[in-house]
């Protein structure tokens, strides 16, 4: 510090100011002289005393506050909820964490109507949970789900997914092209409900239900003399006596067979947003068996095993399975015995097609009330013209119209077959005609 001396003598001046920084004295020598009214520049502050300094002091105190509140102000305004804490002395809060679009949403396969499906505790609106899909918080997860006649399951998932996750995702080509229209990160559970996880007792009960209502569906017609028919040989000729033309349905295999390579019934996931077929049901794949054979009113088998080009194949339909108070429903496992004559008569229209080097190009069909008793076809050949109408009935093909008779090696049919063909045309379709492309 510096004392000032009486009678406007001074002390000398403490050559190290209030920074502690050391200066060195001027050169008197080299150093101009400066009036006494002025210090040199490095001394300045330390020489303003007094009211002078204290106003400026002031002063800069005033504007340093001015700039704290100016700084304050833009923080508030920009974070207020962080520059209140900050004042507070909290803690400033952690942006939360976004999720990756889908890592948190979860949809479900493989399960039956009738079980309840819980996530921490809470219910979901259906157990099938076909194609309903729900977001959830970040963390892991319980799930809880409960079907009659299936494994409990009990597992953990967890958003984002983790590696301590246990419940078992689906991953088929179904279940990942379904996702694929969704979320990135989008999963599947897979909450077990399939044939290899139903009850044995329990499968042995559907394949009897769905045995009785194939059984039901089987068909016969009876041909009268007269009528013509698709023999053994493959000719067509005249009936002499009355015969009976049959179509039996089955299911495919053996009822061991029932998981292995779908030969009878099996789970079919329904991966869609949009609401199920009617009837609703645990969704399987039924497989049946169709047999084509011609008796005599004795009952005495006149056809060998693969008569007709169709004779043997499967015909595949989907099902719901739906657990009822009676038991066991299969909704959707009908007209089947329509199925049969409409595939063993394009066969037939396919191979006359094909003899005459024409490309098919669809064909639409009419058929009697019992199936076997007709079935009406208008083929196209894909060349823009007037389609070819042909008659399919116990098992033989005859053309209808000239077209048919120009486009195709085939025995016309008589005024008796004629007339069968009007009358099933005169019928109002049951549905619209369906193309087979």
């Amino acid at each position: 510090m510096r004392d000032d001396g009486p009678s406007g003598q001074r002390g000398q001046v403490d050559e190290r100011g209030d920074d502690q920084f050391t200066r060195a004295p001027l050169d008197p020598a080299r150093a101009p002289a400066l009036p006494r009214a002025l210090a040199p520049a490095a001394t300045l502050g330390r020489a303003l005393r007094g009211p002078r300094r204290s106003a400026l002091t002031l002063a800069a105190t005033t504007l340093l506050v001015a700039a704290v509140v100016v700084g304050l102000f833009v923080h508030v305004a920009s974070d207020p909820r962080g520059a209140v804490g900050a004042l507070l002395g909290m803690p400033s809060p952690t942006p939360a964490a976004t999720f990756i679009p889908g890592a948190n949403v979860i949809y479900f396969s493989d399960g039956a109507p009738w079980g309840t499906l819980t996530v921490d505790g809470k219910r979901l609106p259906q157990a099938d949970l076909s194609g309903y899909g729900t977001a959830v918080t970040r963390g892991a997860h319980h799930l809880v789900y409960q079907a009659r006649y299936f494994p409990t399951l009990r597992c953990v998932f967890s958003a984002p997914q983790a590696q301590s996750d246990t419940c078992r995702l689906d991953t088929s080509d179904g279940a990942n092209q379904f996702l694929v229209s969704k979320a990135p990160l989008a999963r599947m559970i897979d909450l077990g409900s399939t044939d290899a996880t139903l009850q044995p007792d329990q499968r042995a009960a559907i394949f009897q239900v769905a045995t009785s209502q194939l059984q039901e569906q089987s068909q016969t017609a009876t041909i009268a003399p007269g009528e013509r028919y698709l023999d053994d040989q493959g000719r067509v000729v005249v009936a002499s006596a009355p015969l009976q033309f049959h179509v039996s349905l089955s299911l495919g295999g053996s009822a061991g067979d029932f998981s292995a390579g779908c030969a009878q019934i099996c789970s079919e996931p329904f991966y869609s947003d949009s609401p199920g077929p009617p009837g609703g049901g645990w969704l399987a794949q039924v497989t049946a068996a169709v047999s084509w054979f011609i008796t005599d009113n004795s009952g005495r088998r006149l056809t060998s095993a693969g008569y007709l080009v169709m004779d043997g194949q499967p015909i595949s339909t989907l099902v719901g399975i739906q657990l009822t108070t009676a038991g066991w429903k299969l909704n959707w496992l009908d007209d089947l015995a329509v199925e049969a004559v409409e595939d063993a008569a394009s066969a037939a229209a396919y191979q006359a097609e094909s003899d005459m080097g024409f490309n098919d190009n669809g064909m639409s069909f009419a058929l009697a009330p019992n199936p076997l008793d007709g079935c009406v076809m208008d083929v196209y050949n894909g060349n823009g013209n007037t389609p070819a109408r042909v008659f399919w009935r116990f098992g033989a093909l005859l053309a209808v119209d000239k077209t048919a008779r120009n486009m195709l090696t085939l025995p016309a049919a008589n005024a008796q077959e004629q007339a069968a063909v009007t009358s099933i045309l005169a019928r109002p379709p049951a549905t619209p005609a369906t193309p087979v492309i």
